[in-house]
């Protein structure tokens, strides 16, 4: 894609993941404007501690009205997908023909799609068909449980450094190309089932929590097979930013 001006820039991105509750899982980072969309999902399993076992893939669509949910599917809604490879792209468009002719309704639009290393986060969010409130972005990991993280930008930050050094104490190296600022939420389970299987996950290391074999087995899965669990148990509402910023600190885009 085509350079724009802002790719000496550094973003501040809000990211959520959308099913988070009690509490809601986001983080706020910092990232250069001229990062490609491939760095930028290594930059998301980093800050969300994720364990990088399953595929991904951005979505930028337009954006809902006010107070309309969102909807995992929107054939006609959908203005770019930036996707790790092109392996299956026409495979992709022939499915999305053939569900609407099973189900008798027009074909879709197909969505134009891009490769996430040639796409970087410039030519999405200072690109005029998209910024201002025009599209939203979303990322989606592990396409089976299927967590969604929408994507906010807030601005830019100050392009003389300041606003990077004023982070060292959250555990900001010096020189550090992105760094993350705040957020709230323990990392999601990897493999956990969803929403669902998160939520029992975390009921079944409640206070509150009954014991039971159930109970029992959940706990053990997430303290030994779990891709990211802990051996000390979850805490829904523990997390460090201090180790957020050394695992974006060890990446090397």
């Amino acid at each position: 894609m085509a350079a724009t001006p802002d790719e000496n820039d550094t973003y501040i991105l809000h990211v959520r993941m959308m099913e988070s509750v009690d509490p809601i899982i986001s983080r706020i980072l910092c990232v250069p404007a001229d990062l490609d969309f491939r760095s930028f999902h290594l930059v998301l399993q980093a800050a969300f501690g994720w364990a990088e076992a399953h595929l991904y893939h951005f979505t930028v669509s337009e954006s809902r009205a006010a107070g309309e949910p969102y909807q995992f599917f929107r054939p006609n809604k959908e203005l770019l997908s930036i996707q790790d490879s092109d392996d299956d792209w026409d495979e992709q468009d022939d499915m999305v023909v053939q569900m609407a002719l099973v189900t008798g309704r027009p074909p879709p639009r197909i969505t134009p799609k891009a490769l996430a290393s040639e796409c970087t986060l410039a030519s999405v969010f200072a690109n005029p068909q998209f910024a201002h409130g025009k599209a939203e972005v979303t990322y989606e990991y592990d396409f089976g449980d299927g967590w969604i993280h929408e994507i906010v930008c807030l601005g830019k930050a100050d392009a003389d450094g300041e606003f990077a050094r004023r982070e060292i104490g959250k555990g900001v190296a010096d020189g550090q190309w992105t760094w993350c600022i705040g957020g709230e939420g323990h990392p999601c389970a990897e493999d956990c089932g969803g929403s669902g299987g998160w939520k029992e996950l975390k009921q079944a290391f409640a206070d509150s929590a009954h014991g039971g074999e159930c109970v029992a087995e959940l706990r053990t899965w997430y303290r030994t097979y779990c891709l990211n669990g802990e051996r000390e148990g979850l805490n829904p509402r523990k997390w460090d930013i201090f180790e957020v910023n050394q695992r974006l600190a060890a990446l090397h885009c």
